[in-house]
């Protein structure tokens, strides 16, 4: 069966712990418009986020009000669905508002990982992914309630998918230990009609039917 990139290629593993006592506030700069402001999405209203934890939402894109979240984190990426608000950074965080920004959630945080997400894409309120260094790849699909890490050798150079083939045969253990570590870093994910494009390191731009990644079930 033809391997894709919606394909568990390798061990897919859901991701649980307790986030209650590394939760941080971020600073409510008196200057925060004049922070590092990393990305920005807009459904019925703005979200705009930055370094140290800095989220900004605006219901008429002019004036901007920042909004207390339980991290001090960079916040690299957000995205919009309905009143809900996902937002992911450094540390692997990944955060959700379920109105409009007014109160936040930890759904995902790890910084022992050392590997940020770079960006997050909804399809609905339910499934989305998020993406970043070194091939990180979480998946959910029930708001984020759950988030599960999939690594996807099918990224790779063709000689380097050889290599880890023939590596596999030896040593499983060793494997994954080489996936994780050549797995190139993801940047950004955009969603074009019917096709969802990811931008990766090296000129990686594989393009997918969203019909093959939307729904599909874990490994």
């Amino acid at each position: 069966m033809k391997k894709t990139i919606a394909a568990c290629i390798a061990a897919t593993f859901a991701v649980n712990y307790s986030t209650a006592a590394l939760a941080e506030e971020a600073f409510m700069a008196p200057l925060v418009e004049q922070s590092v402001l990393l990305d920005i999405d807009a459904d019925s209203f703005v979200v705009i986020v930055g370094e140290r934890g800095h989220v900004l939402v605006s219901e008429d894109g002019k004036a901007f009000n920042q909004k207390a979240v339980p991290t001090q984190s960079t916040l690299t990426a957000t995205t919009v669905v309905g009143e809900n608000i996902w937002a992911v950074g450094h540390d692997a965080v990944i955060l959700h508002s379920s109105d409009k920004g007014e109160t936040w959630e930890i759904q995902n945080y790890q910084p022992d990982l050392q590997r940020p997400f770079l960006d997050v894409l909804f399809f609905d309120d339910k499934q989305g992914i998020a993406t970043g260094a070194y091939g990180l790849f979480y998946r959910t699909l029930d708001g984020g309630k759950t988030w599960a890490a999939e690594r996807h050798a099918s990224l790779l150079d063709p000689m380097d998918q050889e290599y880890l083939e023939e590596v596999r045969k030896e040593d499983e253990a060793f494997y994954q230990q080489e996936l994780e570590s050549i797995l190139p870093h993801l940047n950004r994910v955009t969603l074009d009609g019917d096709t969802l494009y990811l931008a990766g390191e090296a000129g990686l731009l594989p393009k997918v039917p969203i019909w093959e990644v939307v729904g599909a079930l874990f490994c």
